[in-house]
């Protein structure tokens, strides 16, 4: 995930943001929770084992902008312009409707 971070300016989270020196555990707990929580999604992409994408929203937190939301995507620079960021975009579509 580091290196999508450090590739692309389309995520929220910055790559001074991402601790790369975290556990695989707390990577995981992390992709949980925005699965689990309402008004969250994250979604991965993935090619021989390896992350080349992923994208997330985030729902507004408070009852006056819950119906807005944030989306961020990223694709490893040498995955670009081969669909990945279309079908993670479609996804995310189908998940919201």
């Amino acid at each position: 995930a580091a290196n999508i971070y450090a590739t692309t300016d389309q995520t929220l989270t910055s790559a001074k943001e991402f601790d790369p020196l975290s556990n695989l555990d707390s990577q995981i707990k992390r992709i949980q929770h925005y699965n689990e929580a309402k008004g969250k999604c994250f979604l991965l992409a993935e090619h021989n084992n390896k992350l080349i994408g992923m994208i997330d929203f985030s729902n507004g937190h408070r009852l006056k902008i819950q119906h807005t939301g944030e989306l961020g995507m990223g694709v490893l620079e040498e995955f670009r312009n081969l669909g990945v960021g279309r079908f993670l975009m479609n996804d995310m579509n189908w998940l919201a409707t």
